[in-house]
């Protein structure tokens, strides 16, 4: 698979530099407060040379991206980008089977997934499975 050295994003969310980041939590809480957030698109050029014609990624995209990635380098990292890559199908295949999304506002979303951000998660792989 090819690697890129720099991958040049426009257009990104919260979301997105949450998922660059590997920071699951952060990922997790900001698509159950915003779910639309899961189905944004940005733009990213792979070749470093600011092409006219960049590629429209999807937050999966990204998180499969890191998953590959890291798939023979860091088996934590890969674990990770998987699991957000589980949330993020979850959220876009059958949202209305995760209880906490039900709820119009996000504070109320939030409030009703929970503190615990490992139940949360298990929520997630839960359903996915």
């Amino acid at each position: 698979m090819y690697e890129p050295e720099v991958l040049r994003v426009y257009g990104a969310t919260p979301l997105h530099y949450a998922i660059c980041c590997g920071a699951l939590r952060a990922a997790s809480a900001l698509a159950i407060a915003f779910p639309h957030l899961s189905r944004d698109k940005c733009y990213v050029d792979t070749d470093g040379s600011c092409s006219k014609n960049p590629a429209v990624w999807t937050t999966l995209d990204f998180a499969s991206y890191f998953c590959n990635l890291y798939l023979n380098k860091d088996r934590g990292r890969h674990e990770s980008f998987r699991q957000t890559s589980v949330i993020l199908l979850t959220l876009q295949q059958n949202p209305s089977a995760l209880p906490f999304l039900q709820f119009p506002t996000p504070r109320q979303r939030l409030v009703a997934a929970g503190r615990d951000a490992e139940a949360v998660l298990e929520t997630f792989r839960s359903v996915a499975s």
